[in-house]
Formats: structure tokens, sequence, C-alpha cells
């Protein structure tokens, strides 16, 4: 068997682990831990954006840094100043993003 095959097929399967860990009760262990891990998930989201435009196009973009601070911002506004739950942020801060793009 090819062995880039087997290597990807462990990534896949350490990827789908680090997304469900989150899910499973108890997992995760405290909340803190599950900060933790919520943000490393984010930033290695937004780290491979930049690389692909980066790295592999050789082109200058800010832009995805800019709309995940919209993000951001849009959900923590939606929490803070309207009372609502993050759950319900996460997606008014998505939303505000592709307002502005």
């Amino acid at each position: 068997m090819n062995t880039k095959k087997i290597s990807d097929r462990i990534w896949y399967l350490f990827l789908a682990c680090a997304i469900a860990l989150p899910f499973i009760p108890g997992g995760v262990g405290s909340s803190f831990h599950g900060h933790v891990l919520t943000m490393i998930l984010l930033y290695a989201a937004m780290a491979q954006a930049w690389n692909i435009i980066s790295g592999y196009c050789g082109q200058t973009s800010f832009g995805h840094a800019v709309f995940f601070g919209i993000g951001a911002y849009g959900a923590a506004m939606a929490v803070v100043q309207y009372n609502t739950l993050p759950w319900y942020g996460a997606p008014i801060g998505a939303v505000a993003a592709a307002i502005v793009s």
C-alpha cells in the first residue's frame, strides 16, 4: 500500500478525533481545556487559509484576518451588548463578516 495514503488516513483520523473531542461528554476535561482546544482549531484554520493565499499563490492578503476579526467583533457585541448566548453569537458574527465582504 502507498505510504502517502496511509499518512493521509492517519491525518484524517487525527483531525476527526480533534473535531469530535469537544462534543464527547467529559472528553475535554474542563472548560479551560475546551477553550484552548477551540482556539487552537480556529487559529489553525486561519493559518491554513493564509498559507494557501500567501504560500502557494504568492499573494499578500490580510482579508482572512480582517474577516476573522469582524466576525469575532460581531459575535462579542451580540453576546455582551444584547445578552445573547455564545451559540447565537457565532452565527451573528459570521453574518456580520459576510455582510462586510
